[in-house]
């Protein structure tokens, strides 16, 4: 096709990729046993259990999640069921946006997200909840995201998806995670 003025054929758009820190974030990868995700880990405790679910329509992105259900226990005697992130390398003062997608039914209590913060040794210094997720999403992903600033003497950081509230006498109902991300800005 002749075109009539050949000096039009660009065009230009700022584009900024942000890299997400965080492995495995839509647990799409399974672990070596193929019963969780690649650098998750989950705890199932007496309020409630963790599962992997792989190619079961759960997902927000991609076929996998996990999730946590309530079994009527007490996560204040018992303790919160959590999924556990790998440890994530971050710097001191570094601005961090933490984004996860959730989905919710019928909960007893607010699941949560946390930041356990990591010093050179690999020892916790400070456990963090920076995001608080509905009881109910109405049958829906929904995203969350908070921005943080790493601490002084942070060297590393897990990320960890809890279930419930810890003050829970009596757990019940379901939660998913997915798309879990931590990006610099």
């Amino acid at each position: 096709v002749a075109e009539s003025d050949e000096a039009n054929n660009s065009a230009s758009l700022n584009v900024s990729i942000r890299g997400n820190k965080v492995q495995n974030q839509s647990f799409e990868q399974p672990n070596s046993g193929g019963n969780a995700p690649e650098s998750w880990q989950g705890s199932s405790t007496g309020a409630g259990t963790t599962s992997y679910n792989q190619d079961s329509g759960t997902a927000s992105e991609g076929s996998d999640s996990v999730s946590i259900t309530g079994t009527g226990g007490n996560a204040l005697l018992a303790g919160v069921p959590t999924w556990t992130s790998a440890p994530i390398t971050v710097s001191a003062g570094e601005v961090l946006e933490l984004v996860v997608d959730v989905k919710s039914a019928g909960l007893s209590s607010a699941p949560q997200v946390s930041v356990a913060y990591l010093g050179a040794a690999g020892q916790v210094l400070n456990t963090v909840r920076v995001l608080t997720a509905p009881l109910t999403t109405g049958g829906a992903f929904r995203t969350l995201s908070q921005t943080l600033v790493v601490p002084a003497n942070v060297t590393r950081l897990r990320l960890v998806l809890g279930g419930f509230n810890a003050t829970d006498t009596r757990t019940q109902g379901p939660v998913s995670f997915d798309n879990v991300g931590l990006f610099g800005n």
